[in-house]
C-alpha cells in the first residue's frame, strides 16, 4: 500500500441515499470496477488526502470523532489499493481541463472567435418531467454553480445541517474545484418531490447547475468551428420534433455565437485529427481520413440525405467508410434486406445486451429498486436479449412511423454532432453500434414499460453511462 494514500484521479467518489441509507461508491473510470463503502469507511477516505501515513490518517479519523482500530482502516485502503484505486501523495495540481479529447471552457484566448455552428431547424422544449435528473452516475457542479445553488437555497440530507453530504470531489477525494451532487435513489438531491429542479423553482433558471442549463447540448471541436447538437437521451428531446418554432428554444441560446460566448464548465469534445474510419481486419489495414475531410463528407450526406431508415443508413455508411473510395462520394441508400442486415448487426446488438447485462448486476447489487438507471438497465438488457433469441430481421421489419422519424433526428444529430467520430473508435464501428442501439430501442418499444419513458431515448442515455 501506498505511504501516504489519497483517492487517484480516476477514482470517482460519489454519495448515494438508497433506501435512506447512505452509501459512497467510488467508481474506477479506467476499469469500470466499483466498490461500494459505509459511512464509516467513507470517513476513512476523507481523512486521506496525500499528506498522512497511516497513523496520521488513523489521528485524523479520530478528531473526525471515531476512534476505531488502526488495522480496520489499513484494511479498507488495501483493498482500495487492491483495485487500483489510490496514489501517492499531495495531488500535484488541478485536474487537467484539456487534453487531446476534451477541455472545457473558458476557450483559449487563440480559439474564442472560432464559431459555433448549430442544428438547424431544431427547437428545444423540456417537458419538466426530471427523467434527465435520474438517470446519470453524476451531476457535476463547479464552484460558481454550488455558489449560486447555496445562495437560493440547496435541498440537504435529514440531519445534515452543515450540508457536509450533499457533494464529493467530482475527482479523486480531495480537490473541490469540481464536485458531484448526492443521489437519492438516483435522482439528483435537488430534484423535489413534483419532479421539478428545486433550484430552478427558487431561483430561477440561472440558479441551476451551468451543464444543466445546456442539456441536452453537445459540442465537439472540429478544428474550424464547434458544433453544437443534441444528445437524444431525455424524452422532451424527441417530443420536441412536433414543438412549434415559436414554442421552443435554439439548442444553444442564439447570442451564443463563438467558442468565447460559451459558459465556465462546459466539456468540448474534440474530433481527432485525422479521424480512424475503420479497424483493421485479416482482409485490410487500418484507415484513417483527415479531419477536415471527413467532416465535408459528412455534411454532404447531411446535404443530400440518407433515406428513410436510419439503420439502414448506418450501415451503407459504414460500408462505404470501410470501401477504397470512401469520402469520395456520398453513397447511395439503397434498401439492404432485413436478414442482410440483421446478420451485419448481430454483434453490436450482442454486445449491448452482454455490456447491459453485466451493468444490470452491477446495478442490482446496490441501487435501489426505485432507481431510475436500475430499472433501464435490467429493461434494455431484457430487450437486447430478446432480439438475439427472436432474430434481429423480426424487430427490424416492425417499426412503427413515430419510431422510425426519431431514429432519423437521433442519425441527424450524431452526424452533425460528430458523435460517430469519437476517440478509440473507428467510425464505421460507431455507425454500426449506433444502428444495434435503434435495433434494441425497437424492441423496447415492444416490450418495455411506458413509465420508462421513450424507448430510444432510454437506450441512448443508459448504453452511454453504462
Amino acid at each position: 500500500m501506498t505511504l501516504r494514500p489519497r483517492l487517484a484521479e480516476h477514482a470517482l467518489l460519489r454519495r448515494h441515499v438508497v433506501d435512506g441509507k447512505d452509501v459512497v461508491v467510488i467508481h474506477h473510470a479506467l476499469t469500470g470496477a466499483l466498490v461500494t463503502l459505509d459511512e464509516r469507511a467513507a470517513t476513512f477516505v476523507g481523512c486521506a488526502d496525500g499528506t498522512r501515513d497511516l497513523d496520521g490518517i488513523t489521528l485524523a479519523v479520530a478528531r473526525a470523532g471515531m476512534f476505531e482500530r488502526q488495522s480496520e482502516i489499513e484494511a479498507v485502503f488495501a483493498a482500495l489499493d487492491e483495485h487500483g484505486l489510490l496514489a501517492e501523495g499531495i495531488e500535484p495540481g488541478p485536474v487537467m481541463l484539456r487534453s487531446a479529447e476534451q477541455w472545457m471552457t473558458p476557450a483559449e484566448p487563440v480559439r474564442a472567435d472560432v464559431p459555433i455552428e448549430a442544428l438547424s431547424g431544431y427547437r428545444f422544449r423540456c417537458d419538466g418531467v426530471g427523467a434527465c435528473c435520474s438517470q446519470y452516475a453524476t451531476i457535476a457542479l463547479s464552484n460558481e454553480d454550488l455558489r449560486r445553488a447555496r445562495h437560493v437555497g440547496m435541498r440537504t440530507l435529514p440531519g445534515d445541517e452543515d450540508a457536509r453530504r450533499v457533494v464529493l470531489p467530482l475527482y479523486g477525494g480531495v480537490r473541490t474545484e469540481r464536485v458531484a451532487m448526492t443521489l437519492v435513489d438516483g435522482r439528483c438531491l435537488q430534484l423535489d418531490d413534483d419532479r421539478r429542479c428545486g433550484l430552478h423553482v427558487r431561483g430561477g433558471e440561472a440558479a441551476k447547475p451551468t451543464a444543466c442549463r445546456m442539456y441536452p447540448a453537445t459540442i465537439a471541436d472540429i478544428g474550424t468551428a464547434l458544433r453544437a447538437s443534441v444528445a437524444v437521451e431525455c424524452d422532451c428531446t424527441i417530443s420536441s420534433l412536433n414543438v412549434a418554432p415559436e414554442e421552443g428554444a435554439p439548442i444553444v441560446p442564439e447570442t451564443m455565437r463563438h467558442a468565447g460566448d460559451l459558459p465556465l464548465g462546459i466539456a468540448v469534445r474534440v474530433v481527432a485529427d485525422p479521424v480512424a474510419l475503420m479497424s483493421a481486419s485479416p482482409n485490410a489495414p487500418s484507415r484513417f481520413g483527415p479531419r477536415a475531410e471527413v467532416v465535408a463528407w459528412i455534411d454532404r450526406v447531411l446535404d443530400e440525405g440518407f433515406g428513410d431508415d436510419a439503420i439502414n443508413a448506418c450501415v451503407v455508411l459504414a460500408r462505404a467508410l470501410e470501401s477504397g473510395d470512401a469520402l469520395v462520394s456520398v453513397p447511395t441508400f439503397a434498401p439492404i434486406g432485413a436478414d442482410e442486415l440483421a446478420g451485419e448487426l448481430e454483434g453490436a446488438v450482442a454486445a449491448i445486451a452482454r455490456d447491459m447485462t453485466g451493468a444490470a448486476q452491477a446495478a442490482d447489487a446496490w441501487r435501489s429498486e426505485r432507481d431510475r438507471t436500475r430499472r433501464l438497465r435490467r429493461a434494455i438488457a431484457s430487450a437486447a436479449s430478446a432480439v438475439l433469441d427472436r432474430g434481429l430481421a423480426d424487430t427490424l421489419l416492425a417499426p412503427d412511423a413515430a419510431m422510425l422519424r426519431a431514429e432519423l433526428f437521433a442519425l441527424r444529430a450524431a452526424l452533425f454532432g460528430m458523435h460517430v467520430l469519437t476517440a478509440g473508435r473507428p467510425a464505421a464501428a460507431a455507425l454500426r453500434e449506433l444502428a444495434g442501439r435503434f435495433v434494441v430501442a425497437r424492441e423496447l418499444a415492444i416490450v418495455g414499460s411506458k413509465e420508462l419513458g421513450h424507448p430510444l431515448a432510454a437506450v441512448m442515455a443508459s448504453i452511454r453511462g453504462a
